[in-house]
C-alpha cells in the first residue's frame, strides 16, 4: 500500500498534466535511459575504452541486477522497457 501511495503522490504532484499513462511515463529520468539501453542492447564497451560518455558505446558502469529484473518483467508482463524499469524500481523501494 505504501508503494501505491508513493506512486499516486508522484503522479499527482510531480508529473505534468495529461492522461494517467503519460503522467506515469514521465517519471523516467536521466539514468533510466542508460538502463533502458542496457535492457534493449546489453552491455557494450570499446576496447580500449574511450574518454567520453556515449550511451551506445559504453555502458558497463551500471550494475546488472536492475536491468536484468526489468528485462524479465518486460517479457513476462509484455510491457515497454520504460514501464518495466519503473515497476522494478518501485518494487525495490517497497
Amino acid at each position: 500500500m505504501l508503494t501505491l501511495a508513493q506512486i499516486a503522490v508522484a503522479i499527482g504532484l510531480l508529473a505534468p498534466e495529461g492522461p494517467l499513462f503519460y503522467r506515469y511515463s514521465t517519471l523516467i529520468q536521466h539514468d533510466s535511459y542508460w538502463f533502458e539501453n542496457i535492457v534493449e542492447r546489453g552491455y557494450q564497451t570499446p576496447v580500449p575504452p574511450i574518454s567520453h560518455k556515449v550511451m551506445e558505446v559504453s555502458n558497463v558502469a551500471f550494475f546488472p541486477a536492475y536491468p536484468a529484473i526489468a528485462a524479465v518483467l518486460r517479457y513476462g508482463l509484455h510491457v515497454g522497457t520504460q514501464n518495466a524499469l519503473l515497476i522494478t524500481a518501485q518494487a525495490a523501494a517497497w
